[in-house]
């Protein structure tokens, strides 16, 4: 009896264990697929592909002219222009020291006013510039009022000399009539180059800015010019030594004579900038200035070479152009501008131009 139910037992062990493997097997077989899923999970990207690309370019143009105004046109159109710079320039040093913005003078002599004009050109120094204004005075200004002098002390003398100690021009005169000189800023009239920051300057003072001798040595400065018989001024003599436009030597001014003095120290130079503009450009700060330029008196030719680059972000931000138009101004005073005259002389410039447009990926 014992022995049937241990075989009863070991025939339903034998049937469960078959039934377990059966079933891992059935298992087994149902997750072997599982084994090729990804352990992480990425997705898609729908961003379409790049076709094009961002390309700058940097274009250099040379322009070349004797003209303050130049129009260049280019070749075709740039488009989506970023930056616009100079980065050479020559520079010829033509302009005058008395051209049509400070060739007039205006003296007042009682109720009338006399207005003449100086004779544009460089003046190397201001010795033949006040020689010029001397003799303008006394021919349109004494001979009027006063007529003809003799070359006598008597005679009526009114004259512009420097004091090479102070750097200033003296005005003095044996007239004893009220004397002024307009030298307002809405004038015409070279006030900085005289060193004058007045608008009025009024002969009244009968206290002499120096004495005789120094005074004599003045005007010898002054005559010594012509008194060889050589050109002054790309004049002949005899332009200036017909004239009594000069109180003899020896002269005694401390008795009969007033003065007045200039303001600043004259400024032959003038320390002259130049200021390139472009017309219908506009950088990031509103201006529209290429660059400024310090024009070297010493030397006939500026050079300009850029050392170090730097790029001014412009107002437009997708600036098209087919041409430039560049302006040259003389910057001799503040808040004062004037066309720079290159009088027949030639400059050149380089331009750096940058543009930034999208290209096809090829």
């Amino acid at each position: 009896m014992i022995t049937n139910i241990l075989i009863i037992v070991c025939i339903i062990l034998l049937v469960a264990i078959l039934f377990s493997k059966k079933q891992s097997n059935l298992l087994h077989a149902a997750t072997e697929h599982l084994k090729n899923i990804p352990k992480t999970i990425k997705l898609v990207n729908d961003t379409p592909v790049e076709t094009t690309r961002d390309v700058t370019k940097k274009h250099y143009i040379t322009i070349n002219g004797n003209e303050n105004v130049k129009i260049h046109e280019f070749n075709k159109t740039l488009k989506n222009i970023k930056h616009i710079e100079l980065i050479s320039a020559i520079i010829p040093k033509s302009n005058y020291r008395i051209d049509d913005s400070n060739d007039e003078f205006f003296v007042n002599i009682n109720s009338n006013t006399y207005n003449f004009g100086i004779t544009n050109g460089v003046y190397t120094n201001i010795t033949d510039l006040l020689l010029e204004i001397n003799r303008q005075i006394y021919s349109e200004v004494i001979i009027d009022e006063y007529g003809v002098n003799s070359g006598g002390v008597t005679d009526k003398y009114l004259n512009l000399v420097m004091d090479n100690m102070s750097k200033k021009i003296i005005f003095l005169t044996n007239i004893n009539d009220t004397i002024s000189f307009n030298f307002s800023r809405q004038l015409k009239v070279p006030r900085r180059l005289l060193g004058i920051e007045v608008n009025v300057i009024n002969i009244n003072s009968p206290s002499s800015p120096n004495v005789n001798d120094y005074l004599d040595t003045c005007y010898y400065y002054i005559t010594s010019q012509w008194a060889d018989g050589s050109p002054v001024n790309n004049l002949p003599d005899t332009y200036y030594n017909a004239l009594h436009a000069f109180p003899p030597v020896g002269t005694i001014y401390s008795t009969g004579w007033n003065f007045a003095q200039g303001t600043e120290r004259v400024n032959v130079s003038q320390e002259l900038y130049m200021d390139i503009e472009l017309d219908n450009i506009s950088y990031w700060d509103g201006t529209n200035i290429l660059s400024k330029l310090y024009i070297d008196e010493t030397s006939s030719v500026t050079n300009y070479n850029r050392n170090y680059p730097s790029y001014r972000s412009l107002n437009e931000t997708n600036l098209k152009l087919d041409k430039l138009i560049l302006r040259f101004f003389s910057i001799i005073e503040e808040d004062k501008k004037q066309y720079y005259q290159f009088n027949g002389l030639n400059y050149s410039i380089q331009l750096e131009i940058i543009t930034k447009n999208k290209e096809l990926i090829i």
